[in-house]
């Protein structure tokens, strides 16, 4: 075809100008596997190890190699997110919505890598008050995402988690916005949370090593996370220990009034209604309902 010859004529191009250019070659290291009765050998199970040397070694030379062979299309890729950056709309305002007392919002800013969220009382021409800037919270990190954003009924706290890995390892933290400061909690590897009617109360739900959100939390502020314990009773009702645990979420119900907690396994999902105003809240199972296969 017509347009593959000048890509052959760039690929010679930077061979000619680098003839020692060659990717870097991960060593063989033979690593045998064996679940459910199959044995596999992986070579290449040690790039696993994060915090090996040779791993961390290896990626560079990787990255290095990638920087050398893009290296004659700089300008290029410059002049590229040049044009992208160009159409869009880099100062903009998400549309505001309602929560109790507030109209919150989020809102961009040229120039600025994330979101700013803010919040008004009453009326959109009230004055705006900051509820969370990502661009200082990503100050000194290389990535940030936010994950959980969650404002307690009163308005008063807000729950949010941050992944500063880019591994979808989410924190959880409790900023108190009527000072603009943080609650002593911190709670690693959190997937969803949210606030029980007391202001003081929150659920959420951890990951397990598979990334797989499995167990639902209580925790109260001011107390020491190592206290919080699991509402009752397990997760699936008679479910029996061969059920796998696909995931589960935690939410709070449009009225307001109810925590749910909603529950997935391999072949069956289900969902518990709790009460928000009961700190305890005791989770009561819905309906267990069979799940569809995808090719049906």
């Amino acid at each position: 075809m017509p347009h593959s010859k000048p890509k052959a004529k760039r690929q010679s191009k930077t061979r000619a100008e680098n003839p020692r250019l060659a990717p870097p070659t991960a060593a063989k290291k033979p690593k045998l596997i064996q679940r459910h009765g199959d044995r596999c050998v992986d070579e290449y199970f040690w790039l696993r190890e994060k915090k090996n040397p040779a791993v961390l070694r290896y990626l560079k030379a990787e990255n290095a190699y990638a920087d050398a062979v893009m290296k004659p299309a700089a300008r290029f890729q410059k002049a590229l997110y040049k044009e992208i950056l160009g159409r869009i709309q880099e100062t903009d305002l998400s549309v505001p919505y309602r929560l109790g007392e507030y109209f919150y919002y989020s809102r961009t800013k040229k120039g600025k890598q994330y979101a700013i969220h803010c919040r008004k009382r009453g009326s959109l021409k009230a004055r705006e008050e900051l509820v969370l800037d990502l661009n200082a919270l990503a100050k000194g990190k290389k990535f940030l995402s936010l994950g959980v954003y969650e404002v307690s009924d009163d308005g008063q706290r807000l729950a949010y988690s941050t992944d500063v890995t880019g591994f979808r390892e989410y924190t959880l933290y409790v900023k108190d916005l009527r000072n603009g400061k943080l609650e002593p909690e911190k709670i690693t590897k959190v997937s969803t949370a949210c606030w029980a009617a007391d202001h003081r109360t929150l659920f959420y739900v951890l990951e397990d090593h598979a990334k797989r959100p499995y167990k639902l939390m209580r925790h109260t502020l001011g107390e020491p996370h190592a206290r919080d314990g699991e509402p009752p009773p397990q997760l699936l009702d008679g479910c029996g220990e061969h059920c796998r645990v696909a995931s589960v979420h935690a939410c709070q119900h449009q009225t307001g009034r109810r925590i749910c907690d909603n529950v997935r396994e391999e072949r069956a999902a289900a969902a518990r209604l709790g009460h928000v105003q009961d700190e305890g809240a005791h989770l009561r199972r819905q309906q267990r309902r069979p799940q569809r296969d995808a090719a049906e």
